[in-house]
């Protein structure tokens, strides 16, 4: 499954845990970050399409993450630029 991040939001990296339902129900981990850091794609991985369903997931909900929290690590964007 494929997340579009929100705009002018920092980059979340790898192993971030990104939620559904306002943030009551977790979707995964970010497997893989897509394009470039000012509007990257986060990849989330899945057992099959049956998985999916059953965690009820559909296209264009809305994807959340905890800012400040154990469950949220950042692209070091300076790091990036050296």
């Amino acid at each position: 499954m494929v997340v579009q991040s929100f705009p002018n939001s920092p980059p979340l990296d790898l192993d971030t845990v990104l939620f559904l339902d306002n943030g009551q129900r977790p979707l995964g981990k970010i497997f893989d970050v897509l394009g470039n850091i000012h509007g990257p794609f986060y990849t989330v991985r899945f057992n099959s399409e049956d998985h999916i369903k059953e965690k009820n997931i559909t296209k264009h909900q809305t994807v959340y993450f905890v800012p400040e929290s154990e469950y949220t690590s950042y692209v070091d964007t300076a790091e990036l630029m050296k």
